[in-house]
Formats: structure tokens, sequence, C-alpha cells
């Protein structure tokens, strides 16, 4: 089974004042959620939901 692991969650970032996300960091972190995810299901890995914060 996969846990996710950072140091800081995106939401406690965003949550600080005038801190903004570019677009060109944003599709990065996309990007690397996505090969992630792309990882453990071709290698049949279980993961946790992935639920939004909202």
């Amino acid at each position: 089974m996969v846990f996710e692991y950072m140091d800081h969650d995106l939401a406690g970032l965003s949550d600080r004042p005038g801190m903004r996300f570019s677009v060109p960091k944003i599709k990065c972190y996309m990007w690397q959620l996505l090969m992630g995810l792309h990882y453990c299901h071709v290698n049949q890995v279980l993961h946790r939901d992935i639920k939004d914060y909202y």
C-alpha cells in the first residue's frame, strides 16, 4: 500500500497569506500527481483514496 509523503501539503501552502501558485508550478504538481497514479495503476499498487480539499 502506498501512502503519500510530503514535507508540506498543498492546502497548508495555499493558506499562507499572499501565496499564489504560478501556472507552470500547478502544471508541475499535477504532472507529478498523475505520473504517480499512473505508476501505481500500471504496477497494480494499492493507494489510498485521493480526495479534494473542499
